[in-house]
């Protein structure tokens, strides 16, 4: 977990962009318990998350940004030690417009998210309103649509 000097920022999301937690509510969830019962650190990877993110260290210093609780860092650090993730730093916000306001802050150079919400409704429903303000704030993102090999083409 080093910060490599000249190289840009990517920020990328945990749940549902490497982590499968919808996965995970399809085969263990019941909608009416309380979604903050997840036990974080059983989540399987995304295919393709790890190899991808390997390319992308190459040019960019990754940091896992989610809006995970804060109870959960370090059952979130070890997940990605675990799963062999090599990062710069994990950052946990409350809620998802507090990830847009350290995109602007640490000054982003890409930001990878599903930018999606009701997974544990099953019904996914795309962020319009986060996205249509991350364009406002012009900065630079891919909405991960399950494919990474996808991502890599688009960032190479």
């Amino acid at each position: 977990m080093k910060l490599k000097l000249n190289k840009k920022k990517l920020f990328c999301d945990i749940d549902n962009t490497i982590a499968d937690q919808f996965l995970f509510f399809k085969n263990n969830y019941n909608y009416h318990k309380d979604i903050n019962q997840i036990d974080v650190e059983n989540l399987e990877c995304i295919n393709g998350a790890k190899k991808a993110l390997k390319i992308l260290n190459e040019k960019f210093n990754i940091y896992f940004l989610s809006a995970r609780k804060k109870k959960d860092f370090l059952k979130t650090k070890k997940w990605l030690e675990y799963k062999g993730f090599d990062y710069s730093e994990l950052i946990l916000v409350d809620t998802h417009k507090d990830k847009i306001d350290v995109l602007v802050k640490r000054k982003a150079d890409l930001f990878i998210d599903d930018l999606k919400y009701d997974y544990e409704k099953l019904q996914p429903k795309l962020m319009t309103k986060h996205i249509d303000i991350l364009k406002k704030k012009k900065i630079n993102f891919i909405v991960f649509n399950g494919c990474w090999a996808e991502v890599i083409k688009l960032i190479s």
